[in-house]
């Protein structure tokens, strides 16, 4: 979520939430990611994208106000 973006609705990634019994390997949302590719299939460091800002993905969506 932004935090510009306040009253609006969340966008949703398609399929379910992943098996906490059966990870899929790396990126437990590669599965039904339409940003993934290579380097997903590995477990992801943390890393900072922005003030405050952290993910455990390879490709962050980065705001252009950011």
């Amino acid at each position: 979520p932004s935090a510009n973006a306040r009253g609006t609705r969340l966008t949703q990634i398609p399929g379910n939430a992943p098996s906490l019994i059966d990870r899929p390997q790396g990126c437990s949302f590669r599965p039904r990611c339409l940003r993934a590719g290579a380097g997903c299939e590995t477990d992801q460091v943390m890393r900072a994208f922005g003030t405050g800002r952290f993910a455990r993905c390879c490709r962050p969506l980065v705001e252009a106000s950011a």
